[in-house]
């Protein structure tokens, strides 16, 4: 009983004596937005590159790239094939050539949306 009770002091002490340091805690979330960032451009630059070089694309293929989860891509691939005038067929989005651009430009305010999200969030004063 003694020494669980010398572990539990140790470790209380430990983590009352470890300081945020709060240039560093800004720091940090700083460096997760920008690589949260980046990884959405490169989501949105594959995006792109699909729908420039295919005209049908397996739907698995744009969870995938999309990185949703299925429940929530199947809800929203409808409606944006139904926005857009792209066509699902079987497993695939067949894509409508003349919204494309339409589409993606939708898609980069999305990102942009969350992103603007993410910074009122984490710069609003508690």
């Amino acid at each position: 009983m003694r020494d669980q009770e010398d572990i539990l002091k140790k470790v209380m002490k430990k983590r009352t004596s470890v300081k945020s340091d709060g240039f560093f805690d800004l720091e940090r979330e700083r460096k997760n937005r920008e690589e949260l960032m980046e990884h959405e451009s490169d989501i949105l630059q594959k995006i792109k590159l699909m729908l420039e070089v295919s005209k049908r694309i397996s739907l698995d293929r744009m969870q995938d790239v999309l990185e949703m989860e299925k429940k929530t891509f199947n809800k929203r691939i409808f409606e944006l094939a139904k926005q857009f005038g792209f066509i699902i067929d079987g497993d695939y989005l067949i894509v409508n050539r003349d919204t494309v651009s339409d589409f993606i430009d939708s898609l980069e305010r999305t990102f942009k949306e969350w992103e603007e999200t993410e910074k009122d969030k984490n710069y609003k004063i508690k």
